[in-house]
């Protein structure tokens, strides 16, 4: 028989009032790979199958909820998403997801929840997935103190690469080039339509002057020979800016 926040729990178990928030929000999910008991997983939009979540690998920056038992891939996996899980912590402690599948201290991109005892993490996952695919947003990854790993799975930046990713809409779509991977840094414009470039960062202007050289007098007797010399500038025409890096949501 289970044990008091020991799941899952099967026929003739026991429920203890202390489990009560745990109940209903728990899924049988099939694993697509091997997962143990704790880890922190996401569901994969492509297959429907259960995975590790990862700081260390760009795809994996994502959380569904928590593995509630280890298993072998294909295998079915309880996953519990919201609510208290009895899991080794420090109480009040806020929890992120770290590598491989653990939780941390250490922020990134993904919250886990907060610890409400020293084996109870209450499950909150925060995550920005919200807005809608194609959004275009602007953040500041090199700002002092901004937590490593801060950008979840759903993101890429707008760098200008193909991109390859079977669970997004946009997949083997070129994504727009706007952090000058290419050589040009750009500004967005409002439109009707979308992806149209334009303008430049520098304007050129020139100016003739014709100057008269030579011998001659007042009233205009003698020879004179007419010198042009050109005066070109090149000039920039940005205003004043701060530099930012773009970013799209692609799923």
């Amino acid at each position: 028989m289970a044990a008091e926040l020991e799941f899952p729990k099967v026929d003739g178990d026991l429920l203890y009032g202390s489990e009560a928030s745990a109940i209903g929000i728990c899924s049988k999910i099939e694993a697509g790979e091997n997962i143990s008991e704790d880890d922190i997983v996401y569901i994969k939009k492509s297959d429907g199958k259960a995975y590790i979540s990862d700081t260390g690998t760009a795809d994996d920056i994502r959380a569904d909820g928590i593995a509630m038992e280890g298993v072998s891939s294909g295998s079915d996996i309880s996953i519990q998403k919201i609510g208290t899980y009895g899991i080794t912590c420090t109480a009040g402690e806020v929890y992120y997801l770290g590598a491989a599948g653990a939780i941390s201290t250490t922020k990134s991109a993904v919250e886990i929840g907060v610890a409400i005892a020293t084996d109870q993490l209450f499950i909150q996952i925060i995550q920005d997935d919200r807005d809608m695919v194609g959004t275009i947003k602007a953040y500041v990854p090199d700002f002092t103190g901004m937590p490593s790993n801060n950008v979840v799975a759903f993101w890429v930046e707008c760098n200008g690469q193909s991109l390859s990713d079977a669970e997004s809409a946009l997949n083997g779509q070129t994504i727009p080039d706007l952090n000058g991977s290419s050589g040009t840094e750009r500004f967005l414009r409002g439109q009707t339509t979308s992806g149209g470039t334009g303008g430049s960062e520098t304007h050129a202007h020139s100016h003739n002057h014709e100057i008269p050289s030579g011998a001659g007098s007042q009233n205009g007797g003698g020879t004179k020979t007419i010198k042009t010399d050109t005066d070109a500038t090149t000039a920039s025409t940005l205003p004043s800016y701060y530099e930012v890096v773009w970013m799209m949501k692609v799923k």
